[in-house]
């Protein structure tokens, strides 16, 4: 016999289902009612958006996007759909975020409280989509705008919004203190007095888990500032607590890994990052996994386990189309950092470019959040990459190590000068550093030869500039770079200019400044063959011939530099130390990072 279910029957069975969080059987039965031919158009709508909400937390997010688009599409603007329209509009922002899509979310949101505005009562509901949007905002860099929207809803009285969107603004304000102006001090504060707000309340068990994130912020502000017993501490009060948010207990779990990382207790934090993956529901599963194999990658690493590694690494890989490009860029830069410790410094540098290409073109302006931390990351394997190039040109001449730093240093003040866009100053810079490394192919004794060199010796160094576009194109370094290696020997008159038989507009910008710097500092310097030439020698030199060497807008700027900044050019041809430091401390600066410092003995 077959037994027909009533409609209210199986509604009230969905409710309870969905309720239960036995989200398969729960879009069963939803499918089954809306099926029945006889359904109002409100329990659709009812249906489609919890429907959405189920396939959104089984991880299938395009049927999750389908149900809520279905609800935009068929319903009308009135009342009586309004708010299932804000609804489905926040789940589909909720969506672009963990896509990384910070625009799209920020627009859903918007249009989410266009909606929720022409309901009563809803105060609440737009006080959250505004919290969201700062995260937004944050996580995309705009942290000026972020920062009014939370000073204006942190000054509200708690009756207004309710002690929860205070309390989540204040957490916000401390977030804006702890990533972007490294403020722990700060920040601390801001997240006590967001945490007593709820306890003045009485409202902690309440809303655990915003406390849970509060005190997750909180005991990172202690670990950033290096208090790792402090925010132990933390980590035990938020074990405590009853969370029913699985990403906070993703991030509780990755905040424990790192703790115990610095305790030294590796193998500790390796069984907390392998026990997760088992943890992770299908909503998380992409954006966490990769985190997750990454931080493991890393403890590999460092065991020179690089079998391991690789085999995490790879993982990432395979999931790669399903996250941002931050989680890209991290896995990236993690290669990097394999492949250095491999001393495959090449495919190092490749890794490091790559991680910083994906950064920027995911169109942020700054160092956001995350971000930071994987941007300081991937500058900092760079610098040791390219360290290490230098110290392998070292121990075949140390004047092509000393010179090119120079070089590199120089090409950065006339970029600056010429105020080129900073991408073009950081690659002009590393161009300038990498420049002679096809002098790596060439014979020692050619290089540190005293006298002077035959015809069919200087046409063996004359090829070095072709053994370093090489390297650099079998690598994948920028194009800038490889345009600077490959032409810093080109002249704009065309004569006696190697390899190629270029002149004029043929030959980048980028080379042009190089090409300069290049010529300046082999004849202010000391060679084998010969002593250095005096600054006033080498400065008619470029008045009268630098037209042969480059553009005139170029020459002049040159010129400019060197005629004001006599001491500076002093300063750094005799204190090599103190001008790398300064080399990599321009640099940062240029990509709004001030932490990075190598010494080069």
């Amino acid at each position: 016999m077959i037994v027909f279910e009533k409609k209210d029957s199986l509604v009230k069975k969905f409710i309870l289902e969905f309720n239960a969080k036995n989200y398969p059987e729960a879009v069963r039965i939803a499918n089954k009612l809306l099926k029945k031919k006889k359904i109002g158009r409100k329990l659709r709508a009812f249906l489609l958006t919890r429907l959405g909400i189920l396939y959104e937390e089984l991880g299938n997010i395009e049927n999750a996007i389908q149900k809520f688009k279905e609800i935009l599409d068929e319903f009308e603007d009135t009342r009586e759909y309004n708010l299932y329209k804000a609804q489905v509009l926040r789940e589909l922002s909720y969506i672009s975020y963990y896509r990384g899509d910070y625009s799209n979310s920020t627009e859903y949101l918007q249009k989410s409280n266009r909606y929720f505005e022409q309901m009563k009562a809803q105060d609440k509901n737009i006080a959250k989509n505004m919290l969201n949007i700062v995260i937004c905002l944050i996580d995309s860099g705009q942290i000026s705008k972020a920062r009014q929207i939370l000073e204006g809803l942190s000054s509200q009285t708690l009756s207004l919004y309710s002690v929860d969107i205070y309390a989540r603004s204040l957490n916000l304000l401390g977030v804006i203190k702890l990533y972007e102006e490294s403020n722990t001090t700060e920040a601390i504060e801001l997240f006590n007095k967001a945490l007593k707000s709820l306890e003045l309340e009485g409202r902690g068990d309440e809303y655990s888990n915003l406390k849970l994130m509060i005190l997750f912020n909180l005991g990172w502000s202690y670990k950033e500032e290096g208090n790792i017993e402090e925010a132990i501490k933390i980590l035990d009060k938020i074990k405590s607590i009853n969370s029913t948010d699985s990403d906070l207990d993703i991030y509780v779990n990755l905040l424990e890994a790192e703790l115990k990382v610095d305790q030294g207790k590796i193998q500790e934090a390796e069984r907390i990052l392998l026990e997760m993956p088992g943890r992770l529901n299908k909503k998380q599963g992409f954006k966490f996994l990769v985190e997750v194999f990454a931080f493991l990658a890393q403890l590999k690493i460092e065991e020179k386990d690089f079998e391991q590694a690789y085999d995490m690494l790879n993982a990432c890989l395979e999931l790669l189309d399903k996250v941002s490009p931050l989680e890209k860029a991290l896995v990236y830069t993690i290669f990097g950092k394999l492949r250095l410790d491999e001393k495959e410094y090449f495919e190092a540098l490749k890794y490091n470019f790559e991680a910083i290409k994906m950064i920027r073109e995911s169109g942020f302006t700054f160092t956001p959040l995350k971000m930071k931390r994987i941007l300081s990351k991937a500058l900092k394997a760079l610098s040791k990459t390219i360290e290490t190039i230098l110290m392998n040109i070292q121990n075949k001449d140390l004047y092509t190590l000393e010179h090119s730093v120079r070089v590199a240093f120089y090409a950065l003040k006339i970029s600056e000068m010429l105020y080129l866009p900073a991408d073009k100053k950081f690659e002009i810079t590393v161009g300038g550093l990498l420049h002679d490394i096809g002098k790596i192919r060439i014979p020692t004794d050619l290089l540190t030869k005293p006298g002077k060199l035959s015809k069919e010796e200087f046409e063996i160094i004359k090829k070095h500039p072709i053994y370093g576009s090489e390297i650099a194109e079998k690598f994948g370094l920028p194009v800038t770079i490889r345009n600077i290696i490959r032409y810093h020997h080109q002249k704009y008159n065309g004569k006696n200019g190697y390899p190629d038989n270029i002149s004029g507009e043929q030959i980048p910008v980028e080379a042009q400044i190089v090409a300069l710097c290049d010529i300046f500092d082999a004849m202010t310097s000391n060679r084998p063959y010969r002593d250095a030439l005096s600054f006033d020698t080498v400065l008619r030199y470029f008045k009268e011939n630098g037209h042969n060497i480059s553009k005139s807008f170029i020459l002049n700027t040159f010129i400019e530099f060197l005629t004001k900044n006599t001491d500076l050019i002093y300063k750094a041809m005799e204190n090599f130390d103190e001008l790398w430091n300064n080399l990599i401390n321009e640099v940062f600066e240029n990509i709004n990072l001030k932490e990075w410092s190598i010494d080069i003995g």
